[in-house]
């Protein structure tokens, strides 16, 4: 589940077919500072859902709007 360093108590995962997916981690050196970046490997056209979670307790921002920006592949989606 990706998990920002700079953001504690939101987790964000990938379920496909039920199953939450295998993340790797980027070893792309030239992602910019802030942004956290995982993989994983799934077949061409499988259905998936993006899972974000929040700790109350610990997420500074429990009581504000919160947006997500998506990328697949490299382009972002809106759903």
């Amino acid at each position: 589940m990706a998990i920002h360093p700079n953001t504690p108590g939101i987790e964000v995962g990938i379920e496909v077919a039920d199953q939450r997916a295998v993340e790797y981690d980027d070893n792309d050196d030239s992602t910019p500072a802030g942004v956290c970046v995982k993989y994983i490997e799934t077949v061409s056209g499988a259905d998936f859902i993006i899972t974000p979670r929040f700790d109350v307790t610990t997420f500074p921002f429990a009581q504000e709007a919160v947006s997500f920006m998506v990328r697949i592949d490299g382009e972002f989606v809106r759903r």
